[in-house]
């Protein structure tokens, strides 16, 4: 049982040797790798005959024209991309460091590169073409880390108008304007963001709609804009504080998630909604 284990080794052995043989590559085998353009007949390599195993007198060739006769060697495109010559990919240098997406506080910024050649015949890849960073500009925008003070939408008033906050109360409905409220129109966007502390004092109010697992959404409206925002609406990224107008003590942080929403109002589900006063 031994020597028949033994003499089957030995056939695939000299089997697996032939085909490897026959490949176009002849280098481990101290022959020379085959680059053959065009038709020529002088460049084949012996094969081993389907029909009598152990015999190489089939060959294969390496040749350009094989392609045509469907008689080329297992490993042709391989080593037709080795003939070829492998071509990298090719990059420009790093271009400059764009401007921080963020004027006050943290943000980040972006530098590129070009494709100047595409790899080819099994070159290299080409790496990574943008590269971003972070930065944080010495540019503090003062009103924008203030502490904000908020209400509950509810005390959001009309959508047209100039209306001061004094003696604030939550907004009635009516449907007829004022002359001042249709010559005087208002607009706002929306601000979203995650909170992050809130103070015990703000228990059994209004403000205990603010939790930390529901995203806030705060509504800047044009009337109490100063200079186009609302104050301490924050920056991208950074933790700012927040006071409930009205309630004594009750005030927390949050952080803001992302650019402002323009045209926009704070009626979102799943969210919990405000107004900037």
């Amino acid at each position: 049982m031994f020597s028949q284990n033994l003499v089957r080794l030995l056939v695939f052995l000299a089997s697996f040797i032939t085909i490897c043989q026959s490949m176009c590559d002849q280098r481990p085998y101290g022959g020379k790798m085959m680059c053959c353009t065009g038709k020529d007949a002088q460049c084949f390599v012996k094969m081993e005959n389907n029909r009598t195993p152990g015999r190489t007198n089939a060959i294969c060739y390496c040749d350009s024209h094989c392609k045509f006769t469907d008689d080329c060697c297992q490993d042709y495109d391989k080593i037709q991309k080795l003939c070829q010559g492998a071509i990298d990919c090719e990059v420009s240098e790093w271009g400059d460091w764009g401007n921080c997406s963020s004027s006050c506080g943290s943000g980040v910024m972006n530098r590129r590169r070009k494709i100047t050649q595409m790899p080819s015949n099994g070159g290299k890849t080409c790496p990574i073409l943008l590269q971003t960073r972070g930065c944080n500009t010495n540019n503090v925008c003062k009103d924008n880390y203030e502490s904000a003070l908020i209400l509950p939408t509810t005390y959001r008033r009309q959508p047209l108008g100039e209306f001061m906050f004094e003696n604030i109360l939550p907004v009635e409905k009516s449907s007829e304007l004022t002359e001042k409220q249709r010559i005087s129109p208002t607009y706002s966007y929306c601000v979203h963001y995650r909170m992050s502390y809130k103070r015990s004092s703000c228990e059994n109010t209004w403000a205990d709609s603010f939790i930390s697992s529901v995203p806030v959404c705060a509504e800047c409206q044009s009337r109490v804009m100063n200079d186009g925002r609302c104050r301490g609406e924050g920056s991208i990224g950074v933790k700012t504080r927040w006071k409930a107008l009205g309630l004594s003590q009750c005030q927390g942080d949050w952080i803001r998630l992302g650019p402002i929403i323009p045209n926009c109002t704070c009626d979102e589900n799943g969210f919990s909604n405000f107004v900037f006063v």
